[in-house]
């Protein structure tokens, strides 16, 4: 068996088979504030480029819409305060909440322009790259990406993360967040919910995400994949 090696504040440590080890999959190189193809050569996140719902960033085009593109956060207070209220707001998320993120997390890097964040499932060791970045030509705005590095669905996690971060936002003050809701994103939702009903899937994104996947019916209630009206878009 291969060392546990999971974050320090995982829910609990889990020896692996050497036949079954962590897939953490690569780091993206091309995070942080770049000059970004969907906007203009301006600077910002990177965008959610594979056509699978498994991201989430304020940088995208009109393909995105519904799908992986979300809106950024606005506060209403200094730059530094705000990005040690991100930070202070990580650092106290539970890992495990809603089943997810029980590998835990780290902050491993923070400046005075983004705070870059991996948190890990617990299962099988999958690592999530998250991100926010000040914009850096408009006072008053967080950017945001949060996006799996592998895999075709992530079943709500991305969603269930930020949504979590930016109901603890609120609570701080001085913050206007954005929600990832069926009615803001039925794309991305509608793709992760009947992607939770096949028999592979790590849980049931339904059973995990109820009131949101109740707006998609599963997929054998429909004739033909094109009736759900939940194909991926190309991109």
């Amino acid at each position: 068996q291969e060392p546990a090696g999971a974050f320090e504040n995982a829910i609990k440590k889990i020896k692996r088979d050497l036949n079954n080890p962590k897939r953490k999959g690569p780091q993206p190189e091309d995070i942080g504030l770049m000059p970004r193809k969907d906007l203009g050569g301006d600077y910002g996140m990177k965008e959610c480029t594979d056509n699978t719902p498994n991201c989430l960033s304020t940088t995208g085009n009109a393909i995105d819409e519904g799908y992986h593109k979300i809106s950024p956060w606005k506060f209403t207070k200094p730059n530094e305060e705000a990005l040690r209220d991100v930070e202070q707001t990580i650092l106290k998320y539970p890992p495990g909440q809603q089943g997810i993120d029980g590998g835990g997390f780290k902050v491993f890097a923070s400046d005075s322009q983004c705070i870059y964040t991996q948190f890990e499932s617990l299962k099988r060791g999958h690592i999530d790259d998250v991100e926010f970045c000040l914009q850096y030509d408009k006072q008053g705005v967080m950017l945001v990406r949060s996006s799996s590095r592998q895999g075709f669905w992530d079943f709500g996690v991305n969603a269930a993360r930020l949504n979590r971060l930016a109901e603890d936002l609120d609570q701080v003050g001085g913050w206007q967040t954005a929600k990832v809701t069926s009615k803001s994103h039925p794309r991305y939702w509608g793709l992760n919910c009947l992607g939770g009903d096949e028999t592979k899937a790590p849980f049931v994104t339904r059973d995990r995400f109820p009131e949101v996947c109740k707006d998609f019916p599963p997929r054998n209630l429909f004739i033909n994949d094109e009736d759900s009206g939940f194909a991926a878009p190309g991109r």
